[in-house]
């Protein structure tokens, strides 16, 4: 039997996102299958939780002392040193694989692959794209422009293949930097069902209590869309003549980044009795919402894939989300739920007063059935492991 490789996963930062936690479930499933698998971080940027999910030795850990977790002239001034420091810890560790999770994580290990001949070391290096990195963040600043030219030579004589959560993700960043041998992966989470009860819970001891409940689910980023749904939603409550948080209520279940942002702009917008913030909440929490949820709506600006898509279709929950980014590959309107066009307002008070009334709905049966035919994680599992060998 072919010995499977040495996996090193390589983060910028260990903080709580979509990429991040998909690289907790990945390695979990690697080492269990009997993969090596150790993990670099590339700055001082870390959340400890997060760090004990990876469940690896501190011998299988690197991370760097510099606090910078995004791209700048200092990291690229710097970048010869981290390459360095990375590909010394890539060849203690005997790896033959290294996957370079988000845009600073690439450039460095490109720099890494460059250099690691020098030491006598040799690994594949893969890529794997999380966002509509341009679409997000244009190149529109000198910083950007230099660290793009830097990424596109690099790319030519580095890269063994590249890993794309969406076919939105990999259209966006094709468009810069042409991908050698994309791959289109869906992200997907193991299976997880999940009662009610912790939510029900959540909503007695904090008095929320309404005939008809809209979750909005995941961290309070400006990608998000949290600010837009509020506008949306006071303009859904006024055309409906609601004056009664009884009727409907609104939970945001996530927090961090704009959370405080958020919350006052609630206030300053008179919601604050419709639209409750629960702030940061761990994950069988948030399933919980999703499964006691009337409706689901996901109103981001900015989306690479949607993990909490296919994990509201793993609770049976009814979606209303935008169409942003990778989201059309999950979403088949009508069929296992709706969508709006990103930013539009209108459309998107029109589709919420509709399934509001009760005009819209799907076959809530079908929800669980798309999500393991299309999202299992074995199935997600089974790709990777196709293209890391072994």
């Amino acid at each position: 039997m072919e010995r499977k490789p040495s996996v090193c996963f390589v983060l910028p930062s260990l903080t709580l996102g979509g990429a991040e936690l998909q690289a907790v479930t990945q390695v979990h499933a690697l080492k269990a299958d009997g993969y090596d698998v150790s993990l670099a971080v590339l700055s001082n940027v870390i959340d400890n939780s997060l760090l004990e999910k990876f469940g690896l030795g501190k011998e299988n850990v690197l991370i760097l002392d510099q606090p910078d977790n995004t791209p700048s002239f200092k990291v690229i001034l710097k970048s010869e040193l981290f390459g360095y420091q990375v590909a010394s810890f890539l060849k203690r560790k005997g790896v033959q694989v290294a996957i370079a999770n988000l845009p600073l994580a690439h450039f460095i290990l490109r720099v890494t692959k460059l250099i690691a001949p020098l030491l006598g070391l040799k690994f594949r290096l893969i890529n794997y794209h999380h966002s509509l990195q341009y679409q997000a963040n244009p190149v529109n600043t000198l910083g950007k422009k230099v660290f793009y030219k830097l990424n596109l030579l690099l790319s030519k004589r580095t890269d063994d293949t590249n890993i794309f959560i969406s076919k939105a993700c990999f259209q966006d960043i094709n468009e810069f930097i042409p991908a050698v041998n994309p791959v289109i992966i869906h992200n997907s989470v193991p299976f997880n069902p999940t009662s009610a009860d912790l939510a029900v819970q959540y909503l007695r001891d904090n008095e929320i209590k309404s005939n008809y409940l809209i979750v909005v689910p995941g961290r309070i980023h400006p990608s998000k869309g949290h600010k837009f749904f509020t506008d949306a939603f006071k303009t859904f409550l006024a055309q409906n003549k609601i004056e009664d948080p009884g009727q409907v209520r609104v939970v945001f279940a996530g927090g961090r980044l704009l959370e405080e942002e958020v919350r006052q702009y609630i206030v300053d917008q008179g919601l604050s009795s419709f639209i409750h913030v629960t702030g940061n909440i761990e994950n069988p929490l948030l399933l919980s919402f999703l499964k006691v949820a009337d409706l689901v709506v996901i109103p981001s600006i900015h989306e690479g894939f949607g993990n909490i898509v296919i994990e509201a279709l793993m609770q049976q929950a009814l979606v209303l989300a935008s169409d942003a980014g990778g989201i059309p590959e999950i979403i088949r309107p009508d069929e296992n739920g709706f969508m709006f066009k990103r930013l539009n307002a209108e459309e998107l008070v029109s589709k919420l007063t509709q399934v509001y009334q009760g005009k819209l709905d799907v076959d809530r049966g079908m929800l669980l059935m798309d999500f393991q035919e299309r999202f299992s994680f074995e199935t997600h599992m089974s790709r990777l492991k196709e293209v890391i060998g072994g």
